[in-house]
């Protein structure tokens, strides 16, 4: 989806599968939490990406690299599915407002899976949210990104759900599994027409989601404002990102 922005090369270091990142000038390898930091510095001069327990795994890390992270705008936030299925007895004082709200104000709610051929209603949504928002803070390169996930929705594997009010989109969401208990949210966008859409979305997910998966990897806030501020105010259970491995 993202190749638009950052411009990925595939190929190997060694035996493993391992992704070029030419945007950021870092490797993405398979399964590189197992890999000793003695061999990665034996395979590239360009830094790599690993998870946060990395050097716990590996002491010797520093011996070879120097350890940092990424800017705050690049994290990912993580939520618990349980804590978000509660969000109207356990939100923050807004949240609960608002999905009251919406409850009083709209009826013929449903959440339905969509397939590849729902694209054209996302799509007319999408559009509606970008002319709706006071300041639109999607860069282009969004999208495309979005695009490219309807292009190879059903050869990457995504799923989608979306919220209906008397059968019209409301709000979707289009994610795929990480790991067997945790999903990643690629895209989300709901109608400003529909005033909590959003929030009733994720809300209404999560209960759906929560037998299957135990949380849900809602991406970065990019360094919008009005993103980090609605992103904090749903209570992620961590704001948390790759480190950065830079050779000596």
């Amino acid at each position: 989806c993202w190749q638009h922005k950052y411009r990925y090369r595939w190929g190997t270091l060694g035996d493993r599968i391992a992704v070029h990142n030419q945007v950021l000038g870092c490797m993405i390898v398979d399964d590189i939490e197992s890999i000793p930091p003695a061999r990665l510095a034996d395979w590239h001069d360009r830094y790599y990406l690993v998870p946060p327990d990395y050097p716990q795994r590996h002491p010797d890390t520093h011996r070879y690299f120097t350890v940092a992270s990424f800017p705050r705008d690049q994290q990912d936030y993580i939520y618990d599915l349980d804590r978000l299925a509660r969000l109207d007895d356990l939100g923050a004082p807004r949240q609960r407002t608002y999905l009251r709200q919406f409850s009083r104000n709209f009826s013929g709610v449903e959440l339905r899976e969509l397939d590849a051929g729902d694209r054209g209603q996302c799509d007319d949504l999408y559009r509606r949210w970008l002319t709706g928002k006071p300041t639109v803070e999607s860069p282009d390169w969004e999208h495309a990104a979005f695009q490219t996930a309807w292009d190879r929705f059903d050869s990457l594997g995504l799923a989608g759900l979306g919220l209906y009010c008397d059968e019209a989109m409301a709000a979707f969401l289009l994610y795929d599994p990480l790991t067997p208990r945790t999903l990643v949210g690629h895209f989300a966008k709901s109608d400003y027409a529909v005033r909590s859409s959003g929030t009733a979305l994720l809300w209404l997910a999560a209960r759906d989601l929560r037998e299957r998966f135990d949380y849900l990897n809602f991406a970065q806030d990019i360094g919008m404002p009005g993103l980090r501020r609605y992103k904090q105010s749903l209570q992620p259970l961590a704001v948390t990102g790759f480190l950065k491995l830079v050779r000596h």
